[in-house]
């Protein structure tokens, strides 16, 4: 597990529920760690029109990357990453001699890989 000191996850993001003008911005907020287990703020992303690209799926990405990294460290990201790339790379030359070989990880991990990359 990782000794970061940010907010522990899950988090979410959510309409803010107050007047008018909040109504226009999404709260990422979370409920691990509090004391009355009621969700807090952590960030906003704002609906206005002067807020740079979309706030929904600026705030679903952070949300998404604090889920996915919640009890690793996400620096050491890129090195799962050349870590899989090798594994597949030898499952691919262990299958050059019998296809079937590694064959459902394989494809698992050229799955993975693609869909990381975002070409799935």
């Amino acid at each position: 597990m990782t000794s970061s000191k940010h907010t522990p996850g899950p988090w979410t993001a959510e309409p803010n529920g107050g007047d008018d003008d909040d109504e226009r911005a999404l709260i990422i907020c979370a409920t691990a760690g509090t004391f009355d287990g009621q969700a807090h703020m952590i960030a906003q992303a704002d609906r206005t029109p002067e807020a740079d690209g979309d706030p929904e799926a600026n705030a679903a990405r952070i949300v998404a990357c604090i889920n996915a990294c919640e009890g690793f460290d996400p620096s050491k990201l890129g090195e799962l990453v050349t870590a899989a790339e090798v594994a597949f790379t030898l499952l691919e030359s262990l299958a050059d001699r019998d296809p079937q070989v590694g064959l459902y990880e394989r494809n698992t991990l050229r799955a993975a890989l693609a869909a990381f990359r975002g070409e799935a």
